[in-house]
């Protein structure tokens, strides 16, 4: 209740108004209204009264019974704070049944809820009554009976999947206002209906429609509607599908091809649960063979198989028949003979002494039994092939090796294969063997030691009678030797020779050539001091603030008396390491620490090792710390608590130098507020932030997010 601070008595006036604004209350409420003037005090009481009922609406006012109505009941003013509980009843709660109160919420005048109905034997007006603090409002709902007069179905035979059939629902009487509502209900799932169907208000019947599936024997499954008390069936009867054709693709083949014959069998519906199985039989199974059977899948109407041919010495014709049910279908496919098709040697062109197993002649499709005797001839000493090749039964190619002899000049040669009335040709070139590399083994190494390298020529072929000689030269003759020629001795593709090498004070790559009849190949040799032959860091990512033990130098020959001093420096501070690391005579490897600080990204930094002229690097990836937990201190409080509340977070690392921003959440603000972000500064790896907590009594999660990675705990406040 609200009144004004004061009120002004006009001159040689006696009295003034004033408005009183008032509130919605849940009780009666009294209130004292004080007025003062000049020390003197009057009082008048003013009660504010709970709103009262007014009516009960209800929407709409008739329906057939087992359809829902809506109530509203209405008060005069406002709810007060608590809402306003009406209770409420039905005259008849066999017909119409309401529940046993609503609740009207604080500020509004009204609530509906929902009659339920039950069809009755006849016309029954049913009051419905809403009551308030003694004061009662009513409302009539007329819940007339539901009559249905028949369902049917047309055509009511069909083949199950088939879908040609219209259901049709009667009433004895024209559907009400908003139409009736029909339930309807299928026996089997292999009929299916809509679950209902509304008849239109002022209409006697409404069409709906029938899907069928597929069955496997004749059913007769019932269909039901219901409208009210009133129910009604009518009978469909499914029929299975039978088969309705057959056909294959391509009609005409030769046997044992890569072609692919496919039959498909179709049936005039679809097939039943269990699918629908066709029998398959071949006139001529040495010809064509078919599956067995081949099932049509539950709910489909055809189904492919597979023909396989194979060879045959003549063109037969077979004839492939179905069977489902007693029906058969029938269609015919013709299996040609096979022929030679192609002879081939890949690659076509063979360096002489060398062998080939690319040779391949091959039929157009599969040889019959007994198999294909293939002839073969070579019209030149340089390539020789077998005088027969068999292509067995079922196969449509054979393989065979072609053998060639060196040769000092490029050399055609025509292969021949004739099999039957077929005769093919494909042509053929030896080739003289050339140099074709030179490699040293190893390729780089410390001068002076033994084992020597070996350096190894090879030839693309082998070499042919008295052998190939190849002739040596080395660039630097001083710090690597080798002899004038090496001989790849006949019947050979290869020959080897021994690099002397001499100590040397630094780095040195000597050329290495071979060269035959013009053609020159080459490789390199590096003599090397001892030096460093590698620098590693494992693991290869350190969050920063982290340290590791993990540094490894290894050199490529053991270190000297008084051990080799190994110099290390890091391209960025983020990574320091000793300045640096002895490796201790005659050993290769030494271990080194790595210290790193807190970075702000991702920062990939180069480590340097460098003994003499030798200088290996590695990467070591410094990663930006990220969360690793949030806590809450303490994590439950009563709501009365003005204690202080800390929260801390913990990352795995050091902040970088532009510190790391944490992004706080509170799942319920009302348990527990949290500022949006808080900042860990550089170089450290924790940070605090202030819980305020509120009233409301409830476990709430706070969450912690840096960079997408969230950590999670829990704050709750208790009464």
């Amino acid at each position: 209740m609200v009144v004004p601070p004061f009120v002004y008595v006009g001159s040689g006036l006696s009295a003034a108004s004033f408005a009183i604004n008032t509130n919605s209350v849940s009780q009666n409420t009294t209130a004292i209204i004080t007025a003062s003037s000049g020390g003197v005090n009057t009082t008048a009481a003013l009660t504010v009264q709970v709103a009262g009922l007014t009516s009960v609406y209800i929407d709409p006012a008739t329906v057939v019974g087992g359809q829902n109505s809506a109530g509203t009941v209405v008060l005069s003013s406002p709810a007060g704070p608590s809402g306003t509980a009406v209770a409420l009843s039905s005259s008849d709660s066999k017909t119409a049944t309401v529940p046993a109160s609503v609740t009207i919420p604080a500020g509004r005048t009204s609530a509906t809820f929902t009659i339920n109905t039950a069809s009755p034997g006849a016309t029954q007006a049913v009051t419905i009554s809403a009551t308030i603090n003694g004061d009662t409002a009513t409302g009539t709902l007329t819940v007339n009976p539901a009559n249905l007069a028949s369902v049917s179905i047309a055509p009511s035979s069909v083949v199950g999947g088939t879908n040609t059939s219209v259901g049709t629902v009667t009433l004895a009487t024209a559907a009400p206002t908003g139409g009736a509502v029909i339930n309807l209900s299928s026996a089997s799932l292999s009929v299916k209906t809509p679950t209902s169907l509304t008849i239109p208000a002022g209409s006697t019947s409404a069409n709906f429609s029938v899907t069928t599936l597929g069955v496997s024997a004749t059913s007769l499954v019932t269909v039901t509607a219901t409208y009210g008390s009133t129910l009604k069936t009518c009978v469909v009867t499914l029929l299975p599908a039978g088969i309705s054709n057959l056909s294959v693709s391509p009609n005409s083949v030769v046997g044992g091809s890569n072609n692919t014959v496919t039959g498909t069998v179709s049936i005039n519906g679809q097939a039943g649960p269990f699918g629908a199985v066709v029998t398959l039989t071949s006139s001529m199974p040495s010809a064509a063979t078919v599956p067995a059977k081949v099932t049509i899948a539950s709910g489909a109407s055809s189904a492919t198989f597979t023909i396989n041919t194979l060879g045959v010495t003549a063109a037969k014709t077979v004839t492939i028949t179905t069977n489902l049910g007693g029906k058969t279908t029938t269609a015919t496919l013709t299996v040609n003979p096979a022929s030679l098709s192609s002879v081939s040697v890949d690659p076509s062109s063979i360096v002489g002494g060398t062998s080939s197993k690319g040779g391949l002649v091959t039929l157009n499709g599969a040889a019959p039994v007994g198999g294909i005797v293939v002839h073969l001839t070579s019209n030149g000493a340089s390539a020789s092939v077998p005088p027969i090749v068999s292509i067995p039964a079922g196969a449509i190619s054979a393989a065979f090796t072609v053998t060639t002899q060196g040769v000092n000049s490029s050399t055609p040669v025509t292969v021949t294969a004739v099999a039957g009335s077929s005769t093919k040709t494909c042509s053929l070139t030896v080739l003289p063997a050339d140099l074709v590399s030179l490699t040293v083994t190893p390729t780089a190494t410390p001068g002076g030691i033994s084992p020597n390298p070996i350096g190894t020529v090879t030839l693309n072929g082998k070499a042919g009678t008295g052998g190939r000689v190849v002739t040596l030269s080395s660039s630097n003759s001083e710090l690597a030797s080798v002899p004038s020629t090496v001989s790849v001795v006949a019947g050979k593709s290869s020959g080897t020779f021994v690099i002397k090498t001499s100590g040397v004070g630094s780095s040195t790559a000597v050329t290495i050539s071979a060269t035959l009849s013009g053609v020159t190949e080459t490789a390199t040799l590096t003599v090397n001091p001892p030096g460093i032959a590698s620098i590693t860091v494992s693991p290869a990512s350190i969050v920063g603030g982290n340290n590791s033990t993990g540094g490894l130098v290894t050199l490529d020959s053991p270190a000297p008396a008084g051990g080799a001093f190994v110099a290390l420096s890091s391209a960025n501070q983020a990574v320091s390491v000793p300045a640096s690391v002895t490796v201790p005579a005659g050993a290769k490897t030494a271990k080194f620490s790595i210290t790193t600080s807190g970075v702000d990204a991702k920062t990939t930094v180069v480590l340097f090792g460098s003994l003499g002229p030798s200088l290996k690097t590695c990467t070591v990836t410094v990663l930006p710390a990220t969360i690793m937990s949030v806590v809450i201190s303490p994590n439950s409080v009563p709501s009365a608590s003005t204690a202080a509340i800390t929260g801390t977070v913990q990352l795995n690392g050091q902040a970088g130098p532009s510190g790391t921003v944490v992004a706080l959440v509170s799942s319920n603000p009302l348990v527990a507020k949290v500022p949006s972000t808080m900042t860990v500064a550089p170089k450290a790896s924790s940070g605090v932030f202030t819980v305020t907590h509120g009233t409301l009594t409830k476990v709430t999660t706070i969450k912690a997010t840096v960079k997408a990675i969230s950590a999670f705990t829990s704050f709750q406040v208790t009464p």
